[in-house]
């Protein structure tokens, strides 16, 4: 049979007890019906009005916890007596009340002791309380029911007797209790006369055993509110202690033992106390220990003051052997520490003049800092005079650090004054230079203000420098072009600067432009000069001026003129007039026609400068030169197919020559007739003895019809219209070459639409084109520019001549 314990009186509570009703379970909480009653009576009265009762008791019954003020107030908290039970705990206590009060069950035996706790003749008369006026029976129905002061029932305020629920079986057996009081008086008033000593004896056992009873109970319920408070305690303690928090720890053990003194001698407190002390003290030792593995002895120092200081509170709140012994053990650490701490402070201060001797004050003022850092980590051990001799040679150490400070301060003063001057010339470079001195002084104050004064300057530099050398960048790329002034101009506003390196560089750039300029003026000068001269010579020595056009045209790019080689090469032109050649014009242009009788297809055409076509076709005088000096006979002058056919070029007589030509020369009277009669092969050959070659087709048809006012080829080399009687067309007779017949094309050139038609260097499928009208044919269709005829190369045709083009490269 399993059995438990009231969690109030201590009784035992077995589960007779239990099923029965004389006793309830909740949770992990027993609890016997009369107690049980007591805490219903306690919930529904509230919390008491005098404070000295509220406080009496601070610790909860059942968890040991501190009952808190505010939960009190609230109403959370059972008191009965001297017991309390927190709003935590009431919990499962206030189920059990329920459970109690849903029974209701009227038979008195919901106020029976628990069975087995009650002596046999009280037992016997609770259970016929109508027959029995004994008291004990009385006590045992309705002790839970009185108030602990009065023993009498709860009232209302209205002044009826309070009932809580399904205690109606507690009134009855109040009332029963009444009679048997009253029957007890009557019963005494009669034996009074028979003075019977039995029923004192009786009476009095009664007493005893029910004082006993309570005796016994309430020194159960202290020894169960003690343990349950030092459970507390040792709870609380603990888990301060496992946070570090050994202040909380031991302030919770002095306020217990202040508050509990009949209890500091039990062995429960004992434990605690001797285990917050010993933790307490490890903790100690330990951060002594670790403190003194610091390598830096004022840091090992100062660690081990800030421990002594909060150890010293930790004595003020307890203080035993084992906290004392640590304290001894600090204090001795701390002492040799101050010893080489002093002797630290000695090392510190030759540091300090060694920076100070060589102007490191940076350093100087780190290591004063670390002075009065270590000076006072020491200074609490020192004495007095000790400590006013050490703070007056920090002091005086500190003055002489400011006076030299104060010194390089004026100096960079007086410096960074220089340095404005510098600046307002535009000599920043200067500037820089005088700044730089003081960037790297030890002294944070003038180093950081002499840096930031070689920044901007340094700004400036590069912002000026990299103007400058856009603007150079901008003066060489006119240089290039030839515009020196320009690129003078530029330099010369730079040759003033205040920057020495711009300066320098800008003038010596400057004296090249103006020496090249002066140089090219005399070339100029030069040029003009043999221009004129060559000029002038064109019209009586073409030759000579056609030759000076060749020298100065390959030096051209050294003559500082911009239009220099359009002035030779329009002398050129000249001079080439004059020896009888005309310029053709330079350009794209669309020759051809598009109709297929004109035999020639319509293309573009590119003509390069440098090309000129004569101005008369090729006179028998002129071929007749080309034979005398061997044309016929040197196989360079021909072609290898032409080569081929030369031995049959010949005369009417067998020898070399036109087919019309007889013993080898023309008729009498036509030497300034166009030659004729002569194959394309001996037109090529001619040429290349006369340093000449054939016109391309494009090239003839440009010179024949080019108009450059219209910006168009002509029909015709007179105009877009056919003129009646102008050009050798048709008469039957060639004319003299320089005879125009007023067949003049746009370019000058004469007969390009009459007279002989011509031989042209364009070949297509072994045909040569032939262009220009002639003298037998008097259709005009051969005197359009962009007719062409195709013969043989080899075909010797008595209408048939040519004229040669010049090239100059």
């Amino acid at each position: 049979m399993a059995f438990r314990r009231c969690i109030i009186c201590a009784r035992t509570i077995l589960d007779t007890d239990i099923s029965e009703g004389r006793a309830y379970y909740g949770g992990d909480i027993s609890c016997c019906g009369e107690c049980l009653r007591k805490l219903s009576q306690a919930a529904k009265s509230g919390s008491p009005t005098d404070k000295s009762q509220r406080i009496a008791v601070q610790y909860c019954l059942k968890c040991g916890n501190k009952i808190k003020e505010e939960e009190t107030e609230a109403g959370k908290v059972l008191r009965v007596g001297g017991t309390a039970i927190c709003s935590k705990c009431s919990a499962p206590i206030l189920k059990m009340i329920e459970q109690m009060e849903q029974k209701q069950k009227p038979t008195t035996q919901i106020n029976k002791p628990i069975k087995g706790t009650e002596k046999p003749a009280v037992r016997a008369r609770a259970e016929e309380p109508s027959k029995s006026p004994d008291v004990g029976a009385t006590w045992a129905v309705d002790v839970g029911q009185l108030d602990e002061k009065t023993q009498e029932v709860p009232k209302e305020p209205s002044g009826k007797v309070r009932h809580s629920g399904r205690l109606a079986a507690a009134d009855e057996a109040l009332k029963r209790r009444e009679r048997l009081i009253q029957q007890v008086e009557v019963v005494g008033k009669k034996q009074e006369k028979k003075s019977s000593p039995a029923v004192f004896v009786v009476i009095g056992i009664i007493v005893v055993v029910v004082i006993g009873g309570v005796l016994f109970i309430q020194h159960r319920f202290r020894l169960a509110r003690e343990s349950a408070l030092l459970s507390a305690l040792k709870q609380k303690v603990e888990e301060y202690l496992e946070r570090g928090e050994f202040e909380k720890a031991l302030t919770e053990v002095s306020d217990f033992e202040s508050q509990h003194s009949d209890l500091k001698e039990r062995e429960e407190f004992q434990s605690v106390d001797t285990k917050a002390s010993e933790q307490t003290a490890r903790f100690f030792e330990n951060a002594i220990n670790n403190a003194l593995k610091s390598i830096m002895l004022i840091e090992r120092l100062v660690k081990l003051i800030e421990i002594k200081e909060r150890f010293d509170k930790i004595l003020l709140i307890r203080s035993d052997e084992k906290l004392s012994g640590v304290s001894s053990h600090l204090k001795v650490q701390i002492t040799e520490l101050r010893k080489y701490a002093m002797k630290e402070l000695d090392g510190v201060k030759t540091n300090f003049e060694k920076y100070l001797l060589a102007f490191d004050y940076d350093g100087a003022e780190v290591v004063s800092k670390e002075w009065s850092e270590n000076l006072e980590a020491v200074k609490k051990g020192l004495s007095e005079d000790e400590r006013s001799k050490c703070e007056t040679e920090l002091s005086n150490a500190r003055k002489r650090l400011a006076d030299a400070v104060k010194e390089l301060q004026d100096k960079w003063m007086q410096a960074a004054r220089e340095g404005d001057e510098k600046e307002n010339i535009g000599d920043y470079e200067s500037a820089m230079v005088v700044y730089s001195k003081y960037c790297d002084v030890k002294a944070k104050s003038v180093s950081e203000a002499a840096k930031l004064r070689w920044v901007k300057a340094s700004e400036v530099v590069l912002k000026r420098k990299d103007e400058f050398e856009s603007e150079a960048a901008e003066a060489e790329s006119t240089y290039k072009k030839g515009d020196l002034e320009k690129a003078r101009d530029i330099y010369l506003k730079y040759s003033a600067d205040g920057m020495a390196s711009i300066r320098e560089r800008a003038k010596s750039r400057l004296q090249q432009i103006e020496k090249e300029i002066a140089e090219r003026e005399a070339k100029r000068k030069a040029f003009r000069s043999e221009y004129e001269a060559n000029i002038k010579l064109a019209k009586t020595e073409p030759q000579k001026a056609l030759n000076w056009c060749r020298e100065t045209l390959k030096k051209i790019n050294t003559i500082p003129i911009s239009d220099a080689q359009n002035m030779v090469i329009q002398l050129r032109n000249e001079a080439y007039r004059e020896l009888g050649f005309c310029p053709l014009p330079q350009g794209d242009f669309t020759v051809g026609s598009s109709d297929p009788f004109d035999e020639n297809p319509q293309r573009e055409a590119r003509l390069s400068s440098g090309v000129y076509l004569e101005k008369y076709e090729v006179s028998n005088a002129e071929y007749k030169a080309f034979i005398d000096a061997g044309g016929y006979r040197e196989k360079k002058y021909w072609s290898e197919e032409g080569w081929v056919l030369a031995e049959q070029f010949v005369d009417s007589t067998g020898k070399p020559g036109p087919s019309f030509w007889r013993n080898g020369t023309y008729p009498q009277g036509a030497e300034n007739e166009p030659v004729r009669g002569i194959s394309w092969y001996e037109a090529e050959a001619y040429a290349k003895w006369a340093g000449k070659r054939l016109p391309t087709a494009e090239e003839w048809e440009v010179a024949a019809g080019w108009d450059s006012a219209a910006q168009k080829i002509l029909e015709y080399p007179w105009g877009d219209k056919d003129k009646e009687g102008v050009g050798n067309i048709g008469s039957g007779r060639p004319t003299e070459v320089k005879k125009d017949n007023g067949d003049i094309s746009p370019s000058g050139i004469i007969n390009m639409g009459g007279n002989v038609s011509e031989w042209t260097a364009t070949v297509k499928d072994k045909n040569a084109l032939v262009k220009g009208g002639n003298f037998i044919d008097s259709e005009h269709t051969a005197s359009r520019v962009r007719f062409s005829e195709k013969l043989p190369l080899n075909a010797r045709m008595p209408y048939v001549g040519f004229r040669c083009v010049k090239e100059e490269k």
